[in-house]
Order: structure tokens, then sequence, then C-alpha cells
């Protein structure tokens, strides 16, 4: 029984991160693609996209993930490897906790408060749905206890 609501369990998360992307997202479409602590433009991302073969901005090894969540590409890279950056870009993000979707011209800072402040906002509507359900058992309750 446990096995089998572990399986359910997987395979809701698998249509609910459908849902949230029904196709495949990269780190090129991330907002925490970062060089060197600054923004990747759009040029540098069709660059990375073509892995390079059309020109590079200076030192392309130093990109990585803003929220360095590029576990794989930490654990098998001792040093910068410009062939592991473009390995690591291609990936697919989509269970990745810390997609943001890029909106040019936003720095990676830009893009981590834009983040914080989506879960703020959700955090706050699930307290306010919360409230309002517990508010109604409650008056339900007295009613109930008041005939």
């Amino acid at each position: 029984m446990a096995r089998f609501s572990r399986r359910l369990r997987r395979a809701l998360h698998d249509v609910a991160a459908v849902v949230r992307r029904p196709r495949r997202v990269t780190c090129l479409e991330c907002g925490f693609l970062a060089h060197e602590g600054k923004e990747v433009t759009m040029a540098d991302r069709a660059m990375f996209a073509a892995r390079g073969s059309s020109g590079m901005m200076a030192n392309p090894e130093r990109v990585q993930c803003f929220r360095s969540l590029w576990v794989s590409y930490d654990l098998t890279y001792a040093s910068d490897d410009i062939f592991g950056v473009f390995d690591e870009i291609e990936v697919s993000r989509r269970d990745c906790l810390g997609y943001h979707p890029y909106q040019p011209g936003w720095s990676p800072q830009a893009h981590l408060e834009l983040a914080t402040k989506a879960a703020e906002r959700r955090w706050n509507i699930w307290v306010m749905v919360g409230s309002a359900a517990v508010g109604g058992m409650i008056t339900l309750l007295v009613t109930w206890l008041t005939k």
C-alpha cells in the first residue's frame, strides 16, 4: 500500500509539473542564469543555445546558476569547464525548485526578489484560504451548538 501511494504521489507530481511547464524548460529560459553574478543577455543565451559556434562572451566558463542549483556540474567538474556549462544548460529543468522565467533587463538579484515576492504572495493566499475555511467551520460549529 505504501509503495502504491508513493507511486501515485510521484505520478501526480509529474502531472503537476507538466501542467506548470508544458514544454521542455532549460536554464536558457531561467532568470537565475548568471555570468559572474550579472545577467546573461538574450544574445548570450542564443550563443549558448548554439553551443558557442557563433561566438561567445568573455569567460563563458564562469556562467553559473545564481541559486547554486547545478549539483551535478559541481560534483563532476573540478574547475570551470565550458563544455560542462553547455551540458548543464541543456539539462531539462522541469522539476527545478529554483526556476523562475527570465525577464530581459532584470539581474539575477532582481529575479530573486521577484521569486521571493511571488512565494510570499502564494503563502498569503494559502493563509487567507485556510483562515476562511477555519472561520467557516467555527461558525458552523457555533451555529450547531446554539441550536
